[in-house]
């Protein structure tokens, strides 16, 4: 095959001399890479689903679609054996709306651990707290749930 210009998205054509197809080459690896890579930045980022799709010009359920093979494959973090000569830092954060918030701590000892909930409530933080070991201060942003 040899190159044969640009469709209409800017893609690579091809043009095959024997046939006299033309075709567009799809790399699934490139494909995975790049979507894995949107899916960094919007779960660090600040944008609702929502938002995010209009700014990269695609539906929510497209990039709920793409996404949904990374959300499996979060790994569960490691807990430290012990917090008690440190500080905990903890905050929640949502992913979209008022549902699915992401409980977060930070510790003095760069260990970074974290769990999902539906809402930040106190049975979601008891159950957070319950899989660490005490720390020696926990530092919060004084929602209703840690009080």
């Amino acid at each position: 095959m040899q190159r044969w210009g640009r469709d209409k998205a800017g893609k690579q054509r091809w043009f095959c001399l024997q046939c006299g197809k033309t075709a567009l080459r799809f790399r699934k690896d490139i494909i995975s890479t790049n979507r894995e890579r949107l899916f960094k930045t919007w779960i660090t980022g600040t944008q609702s689903l929502s938002e995010f799709a209009r700014s990269h010009k695609a539906t929510r359920r497209t990039l709920e679609r793409w996404f949904e093979p990374f959300w499996r494959s979060i790994s569960e973090p490691i807990i430290p054996a012990t917090l008690a000569e440190t500080w905990l830092s903890v905050d929640a954060t949502y992913l979209g709306g008022r549902k699915d918030c992401v409980m977060i701590g930070r510790s003095g000892k760069e260990h970074v651990v974290w769990g999902f909930a539906e809402y930040e409530t106190l049975a979601a933080w008891l159950g957070f707290f319950n899989k660490l070991p005490k720390a020696a201060v926990v530092i919060f942003d004084g929602q209703k749930g840690l009080i």
